[in-house]
C-alpha cells in the first residue's frame, strides 16, 4: 500500500509536460530542443560516445543529432528496451533481440 501519486498544481491534476516541462520551456528556448509528438526508436553512437537519436514523428522517422548530450529518460521499462536497440547490453540479450551490437558491457 503506498498513497496515491498526482501531478497537482493549483488544486487542479495536471500533466507531466503542463506541470514540469512547459515551464521552463520558454526560459531554456535556445538550449534545450523540445519536440512533442515524438518517439525515440535508437540512440545513435560514434566511438562509444552517444551523438543522436532516431525518432519518430506522426509516423516519419528523422534523426537529432547532439552538440554537447543526450539526456535518456523513458522509464523503468522503456529505457532498458531502447538500449539493447541501440546495441548496448550484454551480448546474450542483444543476440536475444537480434540485434547487431555496437557496445557490450
Amino acid at each position: 500500500f503506498s498513497p496515491d501519486e498526482n501531478f497537482i498544481s493549483f488544486g487542479r491534476r495536471v500533466t507531466t509536460y503542463s506541470g514540469y516541462i512547459k515551464p521552463v520551456e520558454e526560459s531554456y528556448k535556445d538550449k534545450l530542443d523540445l519536440r512533442r509528438y515524438s518517439v525515440v526508436s535508437k540512440v545513435l553512437f560514434e566511438k562509444n560516445v552517444a551523438r543522436g537519436v532516431v525518432y519518430h514523428r506522426h509516423g516519419i522517422p528523422r534523426v537529432a543529432m547532439a552538440t554537447k548530450e543526450i539526456i535518456l529518460s523513458a522509464g523503468p521499462y522503456v529505457t532498458p528496451i531502447l538500449l539493447i536497440k541501440s546495441g548496448i547490453g550484454s551480448k546474450n540479450d542483444l543476440d536475444a533481440a537480434n540485434v547487431i551490437y555496437q557496445l557490450s558491457y
